[in-house]
């Protein structure tokens, strides 16, 4: 049942906003290079550096790292970015395919487990 509610949330979104999906851009990165994308997905982990704060999202098998002025949200919780894919964010000495996160994160998604309550 919760497969079928994160299923329903999606469509929602991706029928009122164009939902991109992160396999879409770890897939061809040079499609998306510099454009504003929209991505739902589960924070799997996050990192608060000093200078950076970065957070990884999971939208099926594929992940991808984001970059944000924002706080940084729970693993587990589900979230909407918004920002621009950068397919070489440069950190110190590596470069990364990240989305840079716009300044103020639009929605937090909750999706509760499944609770059947009988109607009298």
């Amino acid at each position: 049942m919760r497969t079928l509610t994160i299923f329903i949330i999606i469509t929602f979104f991706s029928l009122s906003s164009c939902i991109t999906t992160v396999s879409l851009i770890t897939k061809k990165p040079q499609k998306y290079n510099g454009k504003r994308v929209v991505v739902l997905g589960k924070v799997i982990n996050s990192l608060d550096l000093k200078d950076i704060q970065v957070f990884a999202i999971k939208s099926g098998k594929k992940h991808i790292e984001v970059v944000t002025p924002n706080y940084l949200p729970w693993v587990g919780e589900w979230v909407l970015v918004k920002g621009k894919v950068i397919i070489n964010y440069k950190y110190r000495r590596s470069k990364f395919l990240v989305i840079k996160e716009e300044k103020k994160r639009s929605k937090k998604i909750k999706i509760k487990k499944n609770k059947e309550k009988k109607l009298n």
